[in-house]
């Protein structure tokens, strides 16, 4: 449990100082590790805000609005939805 604190911790310095020196793919990965280690709670709030900071998506991604929360709730919902997947596959005759 300890070293998952330390991961989000991790996970969210990272981001936070890719916003600070504006490198945006590493924001976008890792507002996506942040979904991918299970704190979706934190995911979408932390994509949402890097929106708000970065402002309106130009080019290619001026359709996606919202980009960093697009992806935030894509990875919360592939990992639920594998993590139920592997849960049904796996019996508990086999564990």
């Amino acid at each position: 449990m300890n070293t998952n604190r330390w991961l989000i911790a991790l996970i969210f310095v990272v981001t936070s100082g890719s916003f600070l020196l504006e490198l945006w793919p590493l924001a976008a990965a890792g507002v996506v590790a942040m979904g991918f280690v299970g704190r979706g709670l934190f995911a979408l709030p932390l994509g949402l805000l890097l929106d708000l900071a970065y402002g309106a998506p130009v080019g290619p991604a001026a359709y996606l609005f919202f980009p960093f929360t697009i992806a935030a709730l894509a990875t919360v919902v592939v990992r639920y939805s594998t993590r139920r997947y592997f849960i049904k596959r796996t019996s508990s005759e086999h564990l």
